[in-house]
Parts: C-alpha cells; sequence; structure tokens
C-alpha cells in the first residue's frame, strides 16, 4: 500500500477501538443477512419454491433481489478492511447507481414504497465515498429515513396493527422485506461510526450515554 493510500485509509477506517471493530462485525452481518434472503428469495422464485412464509416474505421479483444484493455488496465493500480504499470505494460507488436505477424503475412501475428505500439507501452508499464530513453523515441521515419506518412497521406488524399502516411511505411492505430495509439501514448507520450521530450514540460521555437511554 502506498503512503498516500495508506493515510487515506487512516482517515476513513480509524481501525484503533474495539467499537469500530464490532460495528464492523455488525455492518458485515446485516449486509450478509440481506444477500442470504435476497438469495433465497430469488432461488426459491426461479424454481418455483415456496422457501419462506408467503406472509413475513413473500417471492420477490427478480429486479427486487438484484437491487437487494447489489444494496447489500456495496455496503460490505465500504467496510472490506483488507484492502485499499479506492477499489472498494468505486465499486461500491458503481453498484449503489445500479441500486438507485432499481429504485427509480420501482417508482416508475408504481412500486413506490421499495422504490423510495432503495434511491435512500444508493443515496447513503455514495455519500459514505466522499470525503467531506458533512456529506458522508448524510448516509446516516438516509439511514435513519429508512430504519425508523421500517422497525416502525416490524412493530406493528408483531402486535397485529397492520390497520393503521397508512401513514408510513413503507406500509405497502412486507415484514420481510422491511426487515431487509432495516438491515441495510443498520449497516448504513454504522458503516462510518467514528462520525456523525453513530459517533454520539457509541461515545462514553454524558451525551452518549443520554441519546442511548433515549432510543432504549
Amino acid at each position: 500500500m502506498s503512503e498516500k493510500n495508506a493515510i487515506s485509509y487512516r482517515q476513513w477506517r480509524p481501525v484503533g477501538g474495539t467499537i469500530d471493530l464490532f460495528c464492523c462485525w455488525i455492518v458485515q452481518a446485516a449486509a450478509i443477512f440481506v444477500l442470504f434472503l435476497a438469495i433465497v428469495s430469488s432461488l426459491g422464485r426461479l424454481c418455483g419454491l415456496t422457501l419462506l412464509s408467503n406472509v413475513w416474505m413473500p417471492p420477490l421479483s427478480l429486479l427486487s433481489c438484484i437491487g437487494f444484493c447489489f444494496a447489500a455488496l456495496s455496503i460490505l465493500a465500504m467496510v472490506a478492511q483488507k484492502t485499499t480504499i479506492q477499489p472498494c470505494t468505486r465499486f461500491s460507488q458503481v453498484l449503489a447507481i445500479a441500486v438507485m436505477l432499481i429504485g427509480f424503475g420501482d417508482i416508475a412501475h408504481t412500486l413506490l414504497p421499495a422504490g423510495i428505500a432503495f434511491v435512500l439507501v444508493g443515496v447513503g452508499v455514495l455519500c459514505l465515498g466522499v470525503q467531506r464530513t458533512w456529506v458522508r453523515n448524510l448516509s446516516q441521515i438516509s439511514a435513519i429515513l429508512i430504519g425508523l419506518p421500517a422497525i416502525l412497521l416490524l412493530n406493528m406488524y408483531m402486535y397485529g396493527l397492520d390497520s393503521n399502516l397508512n401513514y408510513c411511505y413503507l406500509h405497502d411492505l412486507s415484514p420481510g422485506i422491511c426487515l431487509n430495509f432495516f438491515c441495510l439501514a443498520v449497516g448504513l448507520f454504522l458503516a462510518r461510526p467514528a462520525s456523525g450521530v453513530a459517533s454520539i450514540l457509541l461515545s462514553s460521555s454524558a451525551a452518549g450515554t443520554t441519546a442511548r437511554r433515549f432510543v432504549m
């Protein structure tokens, strides 16, 4: 690794603390989970098998499966630790643009909830690849816009409150798809834990303690 890439790598991936490593594991686990569900759903659709409950996660369209796979791979590429940052960033940005195009395609085909969520995921991953801190922090805002409605819907599904979901832009999605988007939101939020809202939530200061108690 050249000196320039090494400096860039240290700026992007602070690897000194346990929190950074723990967040990296969570991001990788969430992305792999989304990737697994998308592959299982696509195989079930292609083979004509019902591998998952139709209520919990109805068969996804092939385009949505590709969107989830690309989104998970783009997040995985952003948190890759054993490569230089530049190739990973370019690969992730290409996948993020593909995810945004899939989202715009869903919006054009009146699949508005999934389309908006895919676009937000793509925007969030693209923001992760920018060196300006305030732009990079926008990925956490995208994650919040995806994750809060998704976890709200999952809780409502668990308590049988399906009839009260019309005010949320993700209201037409099944619980399994909401879980996928929530995992992607977690990956986006924790991909850069040293800055933005994530740095406050994970800090040991009084502000971090108060924020964690407020969230929990």
